[in-house]
């Protein structure tokens, strides 16, 4: 697939190949005018991210990486017709082009994009420093991919790049204190959640850390930005708490893809076979000496179906268990991943046949109450559902009257709609203001868990590992376009 955005058309080009972390790009130079140059890009991108959902922007995501990338160097600049302000998220309109025809040809699409430079930048070519009309080095002038003239670490002065972390609970020291030892980060811990009240405590730092329940709106943004902080780095795969839209141009973003995605799925069957088995209640009672099995009959997995919402890495290995129980699997998935060997259905079928429907997707506009009234109206009648991604995906409220009407056989609940303010602290003490929440945990066909999926040892490794890493390459200055996000635009 050969996609082509023409801005101009009379060009005779010259290519001037380099490379980059994601493959080879060759950038066509041609004269148009005397007042304006252009380039033509022309890439093969062969890697593609796996996220769950298989909602990422590949191509698009690339191209603003490496945007930004020939920026840094002195070898790209937009044209002045254009300003930030003009575009919802900073993007130049040549990204949205490139993204419209991505999300239209997202498997092995061979892409060419033509953008524009200003006439300073156009000077880069030929060895001339577009800010200040200093020569550039050879290596600078004509390889996009080289190394930053002004490296990121030189803008700390020489001092130690400083991170606050925010939402940090005793099991997430060991972790990262093993891993900062000679890299020169200097890190604080904060036990309190990172929100506009608490913002202040970031006063000082080069960068943030922050976890799923942090509180990063554009408020927080702004505030963030005023006090000199220019790295935002997530401990996470899910981004939705964050006004990414507001980052742009402030703040530079960076989160864990995956951590353990085989942590997540194993807790997804463990509440499965906790709910349809009935341990948990068997447990209490055997402490008790109670050795009744009135109320503790299941059913059996093998020869059900499962309904599996969301095929990235997470989505696919829970199939995988699934399938290792003699279930069936039916996937549903925007974007079905084309070598995972699963069946897919469309959503209102998948709901129709599932006996379990378990949720493995991102949070996003278009996913926020995707399991409504209507999709449980729409569900197999005694169906179990799990949900170990975000719990805006359900409608709390729906599913209330779902487990309420038998419509909705059980609920497997490690996320909360409302859990900000209530998970990763104990209270037990305290008076639960949340009515909702207590009906949910009060049913006997429900289990909650306190946002607990991810928690192992390998998870948490795994996650201090990347956090780390995300930071000192944006210390160095070096691209990370597998990790870094940047907003997508509407899909």
């Amino acid at each position: 697939m050969h996609v082509t955005h023409e801005l101009l058309v009379r060009a005779t080009p010259v290519c001037i190949p380099f490379r980059s972390p994601w493959g080879s790009i060759s950038v066509a130079k041609a004269e148009v005018s005397e007042k304006m140059k252009y380039f033509i890009w022309k890439t093969d991108f062969k890697k593609r991210f796996d996220w769950d959902g298989s909602f990422f922007d590949v191509e698009g995501e690339m191209l603003r990486i490496t945007l930004n990338m020939l920026h840094d160097v002195g070898y790209l600049s937009f044209p002045d017709y254009w300003k930030p302000e003009d575009e919802d998220n900073g993007q130049p309109p040549a990204w949205f082009a490139l993204k419209a025809d991505a999300d239209r040809h997202r498997a092995g699409a061979a892409l060419s994009v033509h953008f524009f430079i200003t006439p300073a930048m156009a000077r880069a070519g030929s060895g001339q420093n577009s800010s200040s009309g200093r020569a550039l080095p050879a290596s600078a002038a004509l390889l996009p991919g080289a190394r930053r003239r002004c490296a990121v670490r030189k803008s700390f002065g020489g001092q130690n790049m400083k991170i606050a972390f925010f939402d940090v609970k005793p099991y997430d020291k060991p972790g990262f204190d093993a891993r900062i030892a000679g890299t020169g980060l200097e890190i604080k811990y904060f036990e309190t959640k990172l929100s506009e009240d608490t913002v202040r405590l970031a006063r000082g730092f080069d960068g943030v850390c922050v976890f799923v329940n942090d509180t990063v709106n554009a408020t927080v943004v702004s505030a963030l930005h005023e006090m000199g902080v220019r790295v935002l780095a997530l401990r996470c795969a899910g981004f939705n708490n964050v006004d990414i839209r507001a980052c742009a141009g402030k703040l530079r973003v960076f989160r864990v893809p995956a951590y353990s995605p085989y942590a997540v799925a194993e807790h997804a069957m463990a509440l499965l076979l906790t709910v349809n088995r009935h341990t948990n209640k068997a447990y209490i009672r055997t402490r008790d000496f109670n050795f009744s099995l009135a109320g503790l009959t299941g059913f059996d997995l093998h020869g059900k179906t499962a309904g599996v919402v969301g095929t990235g890495k997470i989505g696919r290995i829970f199939a995988d268990i699934c399938k290792g129980f003699g279930m069936h699997i039916l996937a549903y998935d925007k974007y079905p991943a084309p070598d995972s060997g699963l069946t897919y259905a469309e959503l209102p079928e998948l709901l129709q046949q599932a006996d379990v429907l378990s949720l493995h997707c991102p949070l996003t506009d278009e996913t926020r109450h995707m399991i409504d009234a209507d999709a449980i109206a729409s569900m197999k009648p005694g169906a179990v559902l799990i949900n170990t991604s975000r719990g805006a995906l359900v409608d709390t409220e729906a599913l209330i009257e779902g487990l309420r009407s038998r419509k909705v056989g059980a609920a497997c609940l490690d996320v909360y709609e409302e859990e900000a303010d209530l998970f990763y602290e104990d209270r037990s003490e305290s008076i639960i203001e949340d009515d909702t929440l207590v009906r949910l945990i009060s049913m006997p066909n429900v289990i909650v868990t306190s946002h607990q999926a991810f928690l192992t040892k390998e998870a948490l490794n795994n996650i201090a590992a990347a956090t780390v890493e995300n930071l000192l390459k944006f210390e160095r200055g070096e691209p990370s376009p597998e990790t870094e996000v940047c907003y997508r635009g509407a899909q």
